[in-house]
């Protein structure tokens, strides 16, 4: 994933005994990268080796900040795409609509044909 500074991002909630840190939707606030004695560094440039970047910091929507995430409980956001409320058409009744239906629907009227 191509990570950088300012992109949203929705951490996955790490809660089990000892733990309780909720995540959620959040945004990059620093990237720290590995380098090749062992240490992080949290310049904007790649790291040492010019690789991916290890850790981040995050600032969450709702509040609150959390540092040193770990890379594998972030995901890139996606917002989801909602297609909008379906409505009712109003239809005007007039003879011409009524004779119109009687033949798509075969000639029955009622629904109750036999």
């Amino acid at each position: 994933t191509d990570l950088k500074i300012g992109l949203q991002v929705d951490i996955e909630s790490r809660t089990w005994p000892g733990i309780n840190k909720p995540g959620g939707h959040a945004t990059i606030t620093k990237l720290h990268y590995d380098t090749t004695d062992g240490s992080t560094t949290s310049d904007g440039n790649g790291g040492a080796a010019g690789g991916a970047p290890t850790k981040i910091d995050v600032k969450y929507v709702l509040g609150g900040t959390e540092k040193q995430i770990e890379i594998t409980y972030v995901k890139p956001y996606v917002e989801l795409v909602r297609g909008g409320r379906s409505r009712r058409v109003d239809k005007k009744m007039t003879v011409d609509s009524f004779t119109t239906g009687e033949k798509e629907n075969n000639g029955a009227v009622g629904g109750g044909g036999k």
